[in-house]
């Protein structure tokens, strides 16, 4: 049934390469992972993790590949490789993972888009929305 194959490290590696995510001692792709699993090294995880780090992978992977959200010379602000400015550092790190809670995060997106919606009267989408947003959290 394909559901008896043990998930190795290899296979999140593969993974990775395909999707063109940097995996080899790259500080998002640990910070992402130690989020997900608790774990920031591959060698370290069970086979559920190795297995929700590869199923993140295979359906979310932009947040892996994300850089920055900066663009040289957009606002006319120095390049994010002139590490000598620490009031830019803001541009250079993925906050997507960062910092608190990431469904914390997620819920208080989707809570400011749903006002958002119902203060233009898109009470349909708005109340879709919210039932979403009830689903944020795994049920216990």
């Amino acid at each position: 049934m394909g559901f008896d194959k043990k998930i190795k490290k290899e296979d999140v590696h593969n993974a990775a390469d395909e999707a063109g995510i940097e995996w080899d001692d790259d500080n998002i792709f640990k910070i992402i992972s130690e989020e997900l699993t608790g774990e920031r090294e591959l060698d370290r995880m069970s086979e559920e993790s190795l297995q929700t780090i590869l199923n993140e992978i295979q359906t979310n992977p932009a947040p892996f590949t994300k850089k920055a959200h900066f663009a040289p010379g957009k606002f006319r602000l120095k390049s994010k490789d002139e590490k000598g400015e620490p009031e830019f550092e803001q541009f250079r790190g993925n906050h997507d993972y960062t910092g608190g809670n990431y469904l914390d995060k997620v819920e208080r997106r989707l809570k400011r888009l749903s006002e958002t919606l119902k203060t233009r009267k898109h009470n349909q989408e708005a109340k879709e929305l919210d039932r979403m947003i009830k689903n944020v959290r795994p049920k216990k």
